[in-house]
């Protein structure tokens, strides 16, 4: 019984620090991508006679940069503690 309970709540080995790696790259790969489409929206909108472009799309975009930005950062720092804490 101790063995099974040690199995399913017990620690684990620094080889699952890698979900953090791979999320954090998610992340960072879906920024860029975001990015690079907010730069092109922005540029259509700037060249275009017929602008949709309003404050609030983008402020949107921006918005949705920042959140991506933070998700990457928190994912890459909690790949730092998970390393150095079981190294």
């Amino acid at each position: 019984m101790t063995n099974l309970l040690y199995t399913l709540f017990g620690p684990l080995d620094k080889n699952a620090c890698a979900l953090f790696f791979y999320i954090s790259a998610f992340f960072f790969i879906v920024l860029v991508i975001v990015f690079f489409y907010e730069m092109v929206y922005l540029l259509k909108a700037l060249v275009s006679s017929k602008s949709n472009l309003t404050f609030r799309s983008f402020f949107h975009g921006i918005i949705m940069l920042i959140n991506l930005y933070f998700l990457y950062f928190f994912y890459r720092l909690f790949y730092t503690m998970c390393n150095k804490s079981l190294a």
